[in-house]
């Protein structure tokens, strides 16, 4: 009776464990694609405009410290998933030799108790680091998406400047024409009054 409690306890625990890992397999994908659609809509502002290259090297250089600090995220994950796998072969051996030895069943079962507490706790760890990786790429899109609006209103502010320069120089065209012709009248009014030498 208590060798099968034993294993029920050890298959609903290698289980949980398997559903967290898929889980933050699950959020780590949806954050892989935040990031590379974050990137697409930062290369779009970084070609938009050029006054605001100093800013977009900026945001390129966070976007590589994230990337790194991603890829640690990762490499713990793996470790994580690989101490995950590694114990589901220690359970699966560890369940043959309950049929051998019956008398080893009560420290087995703590053994396998303290495994899936080391695990979730694990879990809950890898849970909070998605956690603040997913606020991290809200800050960075909200980042972005106010970053795009200061090049917009660059953009309209050079393009006010640019008709008002035009209208200037039309203005300024014009008042150098009238001048033109009052000098060359002035000048073609003399011309006749002189006497010819």
């Amino acid at each position: 009776m208590d060798l099968e409690k034993t294993i029920e306890f050890i298959a609903r625990s290698q289980a949980k464990a398997e559903e967290r890992a898929n889980g933050a397999d699950k959020r780590l994908d949806r954050l892989e694609e935040s990031l590379l659609e974050i990137d697409k809509r930062l290369a779009r502002i970084s070609e938009s405009q050029a006054k605001a290259e100093e800013r977009a090297n900026r945001a390129d250089k966070r976007l590589d410290r994230l990337d790194e600090s991603l890829l640690e995220r990762d490499k713990r994950l793996d470790r994580f998933e690989d101490s995950i796998l590694e114990r589901d072969k220690r359970l699966d051996e560890r369940d043959k030799r309950l049929e051998r030895f019956k008398e080893f069943i009560v420290e087995s079962q703590a053994k396998a108790e303290e495994r899936a507490n080391k695990a979730d706790e694990r879990a809950n760890k890898a849970d909070k680091r998605l956690d603040r990786l997913e606020r991290i790429v809200t800050k960075l899109a909200v980042t972005g998406h106010r970053f795009r609006n200061e090049v917009r209103l660059f953009h309209k502010d050079v393009r006010l400047f640019q008709s008002e320069v035009r209208q200037a120089l039309s203005e300024t065209s014009d008042k150098v024409n009238a001048l033109v012709d009052t000098v060359d009248k002035l000048v073609r009014r003399n011309g006749k009054g002189r006497p010819n030498g």
